[in-house]
């Protein structure tokens, strides 16, 4: 049987906030293409209200945990 590496925590908390960050890439101009200022606008309220702030001083798992819940909601 092949023994897979597990990645670290710090590279998949990296990980989830780049694909965070092309979230927003992609979806913020569909929704001003369709929707406009407004529809923006209410989806980053939206986004804001569920989203957990994540401590400095936590654990790269800590992190991770966080920033992934977050990209969930998102």
């Amino acid at each position: 049987m092949v023994k897979v590496k597990e990645m670290p925590y710090s590279e998949k908390y990296a990980g989830t906030l780049d694909y965070m960050k092309l979230l927003d890439t992609f979806v913020s101009p569909l929704v001003q293409k369709h929707l406009g200022d407004e529809g923006v606008a209410e989806l980053q309220r939206a986004w804001q209200e569920g989203l957990r702030s994540i401590p400095e001083d936590a654990s790269f798992e800590e992190k991770y945990e966080i920033a992934y819940g977050n990209w969930m909601r998102k």
